[in-house]
């Protein structure tokens, strides 16, 4: 689990299946494996991170496994990701769920069963629905449910600035380890090309705060989760106070309190238009190299008016933000990607999708009872805190980890999305699946 990515949602699902009746641990790849989770005894392992499943079913062979892949936003670009549990009938077999992003990745998969003769899914594809099933993205459901920010026209105009810096910031190397390595192919997008586009990337920030000001503008900055995120701590812009670096937990967090976002093509534009938020999009204005970003002149090409070639029509669009809004319904293409990736078949919360088909699969318990949960939490909280003390996981060298104190923030972070959540869901709905009850580690 990447925390900075994957922590918000997987939290806020494992607060649904509390609220729903299971027992749930939320694990950070410091503890996953660890003794007092092995001593839980879980019913179901939901994990995010497809090269870990075999470790898991040897970790756990009496749990069922569930996984959404939090890389599998391939669209028609790349064949997915889940093929490698598809295509191999043992792993087929012992997945208990296989959570699809969207109705189009299922198509393909059974596109390829059927191209190489994958009987063990083609001759029961019944089975394979009920293994492999669609249940959409749940980083969306952060955005549409909980408090929203309205700007009653009496605040500051807050302009949140998506960073896309983790080239020439990041905590894992410096420029010279890059730069200098013993590769002889000269790779012009990664050591120059791109690297020009991240500097100038933060000028254009230094620039646009110089000339608007901060007397009707507020700024945040939105760092990359592979960015050295404390080196920001220094600059003068943040020194002052005229810059803040966000801190949330989860980026829908953040993107409800924006009034204009501004950033570069990435898979969060999808988040962006599902908040229907003024965007602004620089790749043109900064002439950022597209050839090696997969589908990025595609979906340029469908937020045009959204991409600013000048600086000057940079500033208008700015000047004029509320007239450039993002939703789905604006850019076909990304509606059309909504509908065949993003999306599942019932009109639901994703992450009440996700925990009714984890509770399903786990069945009828028939484990012996493992260790209490409270115990078992209160045993990884000291393993974490020891690892802590031994600087094993601090923030600049392992951005999977996360601290016992975080579950509390997320209490405050995610509160009201959550219970917004659970108010939409259909009395029937919760009460179809609160008869099971089930011990869920993530």
């Amino acid at each position: 689990m990447t925390y900075k990515r994957d922590f918000g949602f997987v939290y806020c699902l494992s607060r649904v299946l509390d609220r729903l009746g299971c027992d749930v641990c939320v694990c950070s790849n410091t503890d996953y494996i660890s003794l007092p989770m092995r001593l839980w005894k879980p019913d179901v392992v939901f994990y995010e991170t497809i090269g870990r499943t075999e470790r898991l079913r040897k970790t756990f062979p009496d749990a069922q496994l569930v996984l959404w892949n939090a890389e599998s936003c391939r669209f028609d670009t790349y064949p997915p990701f889940e093929l490698d549990i598809a295509s191999d009938p043992v792993k087929y077999q012992y997945m208990g769920r296989v959570f699809l992003w969207g109705e189009e990745t299922r198509k393909m998969i059974i596109d390829h069963a059927r191209k190489n003769n994958w009987n063990w899914i083609t001759d029961d594809l019944d089975r394979f629905e009920g293994k492999f099933v669609v249940v959409g993205h749940p980083r969306l459901d952060l955005v549409k449910y909980g408090i929203k920010k309205t700007n009653n026209g009496k605040d500051k105009i807050k302009i949140g600035i998506i960073s896309a810096c983790s080239g020439i910031n990041n905590g894992k190397f410096s420029m010279p380890e890059l730069l200098l390595d013993d590769n002889s192919a000269d790779d012009k997008f990664t050591m120059s090309e791109e690297f020009a586009f991240q500097a100038k990337y933060y000028q254009l920030t230094k620039r646009m705060m110089t000339d608007f000001g901060t007397d009707k503008y507020e700024y945040s900055l939105r760092p990359y989760f592979l960015e050295n995120i404390p080196a920001y701590s220094s600059c003068e812009l943040v020194k002052s106070g005229k810059l803040n670096i966000d801190n949330s937990i989860e980026f829908a967090s953040w993107l409800k309190k924006q009034d204009l976002v501004i950033g570069a093509v990435s898979t969060t534009m999808y988040l962006v238009a599902a908040g229907n938020k003024p965007y602004i999009s620089v790749d043109l204005l900064l002439e950022r190299p597209l050839e090696r970003i997969v589908f990025a002149q595609e979906y340029l090409s469908g937020i045009s008016r959204h991409c600013p070639r000048t600086y000057e029509e940079f500033s208008r669009m700015v000047d004029n933000y509320k007239d450039f809004s993002l939703t789905f319904d604006s850019s076909p293409i990304l509606m059309n990607q909504l509908t065949k990736y993003l999306s599942a078949r019932e009109e639901l919360p994703v992450l009440f999708l996700m925990a009714r088909q984890i509770i399903q699969s786990a069945g009828k318990n028939t484990q012996k009872p493992g260790l209490p949960t409270s115990l078992c939490m209160a045993l990884n909280s000291l393993r974490t805190m020891y690892a802590e003390f031994r600087g094993v996981a601090s923030s600049k060298n392992d951005y999977s980890h996360f601290r016992k104190s975080d579950l509390e923030i997320a209490d405050t972070e995610f509160g009201n999305t959550i219970e917004d959540i659970l108010a939409s869901i259909p009395h029937e709905q919760k009460e179809s699946v609160m008869h099971g009850k089930c011990n869920c580690g993530k």
